[in-house]
């Protein structure tokens, strides 16, 4: 059954060993080498089954644990397997008239985080008893420990008449081995220890006829360890003894290819190095200064580095360049590493501690920027919002107010591994295009010129110099001409506009329609619209368009009126005897001219008359002798003659005259209330 850790009959000592382990202890974690190697802890325990469970004493990783077990028959103990156990040497003897076991076991602890806490041995017979003392060592060379080769070390005394037993001499290799001695002892119940420099670790641990008892030392030099006696106070029926040196640890070489990453993380610095032989763990630092205490790794990730920087820049939006947006852009805007630090690294076991390794500076870098923009609520520096897409640099913002108020704009950069920072802020707005209004001629005017002159004036809200777009059309939809105005004229390239341009804003502006261009008699509508080209470079809208109507200019006509059809005596309108002369162009019209000399001579001026239509001359008062009928070329005539008993068709086009007298029956349609058909 298993047993509490002993309490030693040897206590000074034993007090001075846990004084010693106790410091090596306190020594291996300020780095200092240790002395020798030493029992950090052990336990002892007896069983009567066919295994036996040993409870591991405290450990630490890259320390070993030792196992020495004897057994009252002559059975083979088996360690654990896949749990790294070596067997040192142990021997099963049944050749005196007792049969007895003795065997050496240990085992590097790699990992003391999965390290079992008890180790199950298998072997012994199902009633034999079994002995053994288990103990964790530091200081053992991890890659090496047996400071000798172990095998064979056993002997063992059968049946021999006397009270002392050695185990025998080995030889060391290495100054400061550590020699463990053990006897396996059957049946002596009372054992003297060797003493002097050999540490009794268990004496006459009992089970049944197994006594067991453990003994060790350090030997500073290399060489014969001696023999080393127990004593008995009777003649013992069996012995099996023997010596096992450990190898001390060695303080590691220095790390070596040390580096660490320069920039390229963004949330630390890693820092790796070349790993040296025998070490237990690194000490890694950052100038002077202990930054971690690792196990066997080769690298460490220092996350307390300094993080990189962002500077956020200036803010710069545009005042009024664009009718469409606002441009905002960031000036002086980058990131800056974060600050170098200088790493090196010493590897360390229970030995001691390397000297330095190499050095190697690394920083944390900081990642690509992002860009959030960002709009007040109303024309004042505060209540800012993100402006959707408003991602990149420069960003045109479309979404400024379209009737050019101003905002406030800035942006907010962003980059893993540095903490997020606001632009300044600064003042923007959409430059809105100019607005035309039309002065001259008014809506619904008329005019018989035939290149009119348009006057309108175009004010921009920056006073930007403005340039003008005249359009004229037969259509309200100004598409007459496949989709395009009669007149679409602009004053950048085109004749016709007041001279000087660009035009100041808010003065009036005039367009006249050139002789090329000439216009018929008829409606027209006209409008106009401005841009700014220093400024938003936009059309505004259109003016509301207005008609404009070409009126046929007026002709004259005069003529004679005679009293008869040979056209040579004229009539007498003196004295009385005035004529009214009425016209009508198309059976329309209330044209008229008189008569009031003795000449008879008449005339009218101003009247529209366009080549192919008819035009009625006549007296008023007579019926239908006195007329004149004719078909017009569109010219003035000075010779329309009026005969009082005749009717005169006359065709100007096509110069062709007929006289009528007043008994001839004929038509004529489209006449006054005072001319019927006959």
């Amino acid at each position: 059954m298993p047993q509490s850790k002993k309490v030693h009959k040897t206590p000074s000592y034993k007090i001075i060993g846990i004084f010693l382990a106790v410091l090596s202890l306190c020594l291996f974690e300020t780095k200092t080498a240790l002395a020798a190697i030493t029992v950090l802890d052990e336990n002892t325990g007896t069983d009567t089954t066919s295994a036996f469970t040993v409870t591991r004493p405290s450990a630490g990783t890259g320390d070993f644990i030792v196992v020495v077990v004897g057994e009252e028959d002559d059975n083979t103990f088996v360690p654990p397997s896949g749990q790294g156990w070596v067997e040192g040497d142990q021997l099963a003897s049944n050749a005196g008239s007792t049969d007895l076991s003795f065997g050496f076991f240990y085992k590097l602890i790699t990992n003391i985080g999965t390290e079992p806490t008890t180790y199950n041995f298998t072997g012994p017979g199902a009633n034999d008893n079994t002995s053994w003392w288990v103990a964790s060592l530091g200081g053992v060379d991890s890659a090496n420990p047996a400071d000798e080769t172990m095998s064979d070390n056993l002997v063992e005394y059968i049946d021999v008449a006397t009270t002392s037993f050695s185990a025998p001499s080995i030889t060391t290799v290495t100054p400061g081995a550590f020699v463990i001695a053990g006897w396996g002892v059957q049946t002596d119940a009372t054992v003297s220890m060797p003493g002097g420099s050999w540490a009794t670790e268990t004496n006459n641990l009992a089970s049944g006829n197994i006594y067991m008892s453990v003994a060790s030392q350090t030997f500073a030099s290399s060489g014969p360890t001696g023999n080393v006696s127990i004593t008995a106070e009777t003649s013992a029926t069996e012995v099996v003894a023997g010596q096992f040196a450990f190898k001390p640890a060695t303080p590691p070489q220095a790390p070596t290819n040390v580096s660490a990453t320069d920039g390229t993380l963004t949330d630390k610095v890693t820092v790796t190095w070349t790993k040296s032989s025998g070490a237990s763990g690194y000490y890694v630092y950052e100038g002077a200064n202990l930054i971690a205490t690792l196990g066997d790794v080769a690298t460490f990730d220092d996350s307390s580095a300094p993080s990189g920087s962002i500077t956020a820049g200036t803010a710069s939006a545009t005042d009024g360049t664009s009718g469409a947006h606002v441009t905002l852009s960031l000036s002086g805007e980058g990131t800056t590493n974060g600050t170098s630090r200088t790493y090196k690294v010493q590897a360390f076991n229970s030995a001691g501690t390397s000297g330095d390794s190499n050095t190697d500076t690394g920083y944390r870098g900081v990642g690509t920027i992002s860009y959030q923009w960002q709009r007040s609520a109303a024309d004042s520096d505060a209540s800012y919002s993100d402006i959707s897409g408003g991602t990149t640099d420069p960003y045109n913002d479309t979404g400024a107010p379209a009737d050019g108020s101003g905002r406030y704009f800035k942006c907010v950069l962003t980059a893993t591994g540095a903490t997020s920072q606001t632009s300044t802020a600064d003042r923007g707005y959409i430059n809105t295009p100019p607005t035309t209004v039309l002065n001259t001629p008014n809506d619904g005017g008329s005019t018989t010129d035939t290149t009119p002159t348009f006057n309108f004036t175009a004010t921009d809200a920056d006073s930007n110099p403005v340039e003008y777009n005249f359009q004229l059309d037969t259509a309200t939809t100004f598409d007459s001409q496949g989709g395009s105005p009669l007149l679409n004229k602009v004053s950048t390239t085109d004749s016709g506009f007041t001279a000087g341009h660009p035009f100041s804003s808010g003065s009036a502006a005039e367009f006249t329609v050139q002789a090329g261009d000439t216009l018929s008699p008829g409606t027209y509508y006209w409008r106009a619209r401005a841009i700014d080209p220093t400024g938003s470079n936009t059309y505004g809208n259109f003016a509301t368009f207005r008609t404009l109507t070409i009126a046929v200019a007026g002709i004259d006509l005069s003529g004679t009126i005679y009293q008869s059809s040979n056209e040579s005596l004229a009539y007498d309108c003196s004295g009385g005897n005035s004529k009214t002369i009425l016209v009508r162009v198309n059976g329309a019209g209330s044209f008229s001219g008189t008569c009031d000399q003795n000449t008879g001579a008449w005339s009218t001026t101003g009247i529209p008359i366009s080549s192919g239509q008819t035009v009625y001359a006549y007296l008023s008062g007579v019926s239908v002798a006195g007329s004149t009928v004719m078909v017009s070329n569109g010219s003035a005539q000075a010779n329309v003659p009026i005969i009082v008993d005749r009717v005169v068709l006359r065709d100007d086009v096509d110069i062709h005259r007929v006289d009528t007298s007043q008994q001839e029956n004929f038509m004529l349609s489209d006449h006054t209330q005072e001319h019927k058909n006959y």
